[in-house]
């Protein structure tokens, strides 16, 4: 049975989403459709690309997942990318590549189309793509390889000898925090002790704990995440609404070597 995934902006009030899943699921009656999020921001680019790259990892090899965000008309290429056992279809607007990260991608196919399917390409040009994957067609026939592709990743933290500075790179539905700071980068200063975790001045904590449940209802909670990343949490509240958290805003770590 063939995995498909949906990464998009449509929302689910307006009738587009249905009409997708519609036309995907007449093409291949047998087609397992999972959504990843349609709730996202329309352009919301490094949003997107950091749900993908959380929820992509878990899914079964030879999925195909289809990204609808920031569609935009005539102005990203269609492509297909190949990574690992997954393929990602979409616009070549930064996206897949963040959300592959540091997996290596085995090729890239630029898609052919018409410019007055670009009014839709969701629909008009990748939907149809993602059909002719599911039924067996060679990808390469469907496009031509490229190397011309917006090979983007996530803004990286800046690191100095006694400071990790990062930012604020999503929020989710409970408030809580997501920042680009990594597991790898906190593994930089494993023989210091954090002083400080703080936003604009702002210090919220000054420890590393394991979860939410490490602290009392309402306590702030600063900690690494599964998808691998600081995350800084209200235990049963919102740290976007009782801290002030916004999106892209700095988010400080000041340390200092560990006594002795």
């Amino acid at each position: 049975m063939n995995v498909v995934t949906l990464t998009t902006s449509l929302g689910c009030r307006d009738p587009h989403l249905g009409a997708l899943k519609a036309y995907l699921i007449s093409s291949i009656r047998s087609l397992q459709i999972i959504d990843i999020s349609n709730d996202l921001p329309p352009y919301a680019i490094d949003e997107a690309a950091y749900v993908l790259s959380v929820a992509a990892p878990d899914f079964p090899a030879g999925t195909v997942h289809l990204i609808g965000i920031d569609s935009i008309a005539g102005q990203s290429m269609p492509v297909l990318i190949k990574s690992g056992e997954h393929i990602y279809i979409g616009l070549d607007n930064g996206l897949i590549s963040k959300a592959v990260g540091d997996n290596p991608v085995d090729y890239c196919l630029a898609l052919p189309f018409e410019q007055k399917d670009m009014i839709s390409p969701l629909r008009k040009i990748l939907a149809p793509v993602v059909v002719s994957v599911c039924r067996g067609v060679d990808p390469f026939s469907l496009g031509v390889p490229t190397e011309d592709y917006q090979h983007d990743h996530f803004q990286l933290p800046v690191i100095s000898d006694t400071v990790i500075k990062g930012i604020v790179t999503y929020l989710d539905t409970f408030g809580n925090a997501i920042t680009n700071i990594s597991q790898a980068d906190l593994n930089l200063i494993s023989r210091y002790e954090i002083k400080r975790i703080s936003t604009h001045y702002k210090q919220f904590t000054n420890q590393l704990v394991t979860g939410y449940w490490d602290v009392p209802a309402g306590d702030i909670a600063a900690f690494v995440n599964t998808g691998g990343w600081l995350e800084i949490a209200i235990n049963k509240g919102s740290a976007e609404k009782l801290l002030g958290i916004k999106l892209g805003q700095m988010v400080t770590l000041s340390f200092a070597p560990l006594p002795g």
